[in-house]
């Protein structure tokens, strides 16, 4: 039950709104809580974890299976977010796997695949060549093609989803920094640069920021860092999103994995890596 005798005073405080503060604003108030969201920068920068145009979003994921039934609920998500507010958030332009049949990256979407059985389609050496032409791959590379994958736009998704959170009755203020915050007397008490705000309950989806803001896991936390390229081919076209999936490829000489995206802005005919 929200309380009602004062303004300041909410069910829920969201602090940090990027890709998962908005969708948390957005869900919360739709369930009839009081919600604040706490954004420091504007609703939409490039000092978090959530820009850059394009992210991947798929199903089969390699790096571990338990993901799988929490993708199955965003997926159902990015349908109802698309529905509600007449958007087109998610592409399923389809993802493309390239790697040694003992990469992490190839046994990990075969094994998620296997156990929740996805829909990826192993295509052959010579098929791999023809139909993905554009790489020029190590012979003993595996393809693995999930088509029921592909990108999200995560800057517009999250004024999408603040957007959504507002029309259901969240407040969300922008340029607001916590400074600190306090549990007391069961109930949360957060002081900002834009007054001081109380709450039965807190969620931090702060990214970087939550070492500082929850010193009980700064030695938990380790804040990491994806160096994004964006490249302009010389034939664009062959490039586009109709032409050219999104792509991943493990290389043995490194950890993890490297990974972009077809070109799909007009107004950025990139690629990006």
């Amino acid at each position: 039950m929200a309380f009602l005798k004062d303004e300041n005073i909410y069910d829920v405080i969201v602090v940090g709104v990027g890709s998962m503060g908005s969708a948390a604003c957005y869900y919360l108030a739709k369930s009839g809580l009081n919600v604040l969201g706490l954004e420091q920068f504007e609703l939409v920068h490039e000092r978090g974890s959530h820009t850059g145009e394009s992210r991947f979003v798929r199903m089969a994921y390699f790096e571990h299976p338990d993901y799988v039934p929490l993708l199955r609920k965003s997926y159902e998500n990015w349908d109802h977010i698309e529905e509600v507010s007449g958007e087109k958030l998610f592409h399923k332009s389809g993802i493309v796997y390239f790697g040694t049949a003992d990469s992490e990256q190839i046994t990990g979407v075969k094994e998620s695949a296997s156990l929740y059985e996805l829909d990826i389609e192993e295509v052959s050496k010579q098929d791999a060549k023809t139909r993905f032409s554009n790489f020029e791959l190590p012979d003993n590379y595996e393809t693995i093609y999930e088509a029921n994958a592909g990108f999200a736009l995560p800057e517009k998704t999250i004024k999408t989803y603040a957007k959504q959170a507002i029309s259901q009755g969240a407040k969300i203020l922008t340029q607001a920094t916590l400074h600190e915050w306090a549990y007391e007397g069961g109930c949360v008490s957060c002081s900002t640069s834009k007054g001081i705000f109380k709450s039965k309950k807190i969620v931090f989806t702060a990214g970087a920021w939550t070492q500082s803001l929850v010193p009980e896991l700064r030695n938990k936390l380790q804040v990491t860092q994806q160096l994004l390229v964006w490249y302009r081919p010389t034939d664009i076209d062959k490039y586009r999103e109709d032409n050219f999936k999104c792509w991943s490829i493990a290389d043995p000489a490194y950890d993890g994995m490297f990974y972009g995206f077809p070109v799909f802005n007009p107004d950025n005919p990139t690629i990006k890596l």
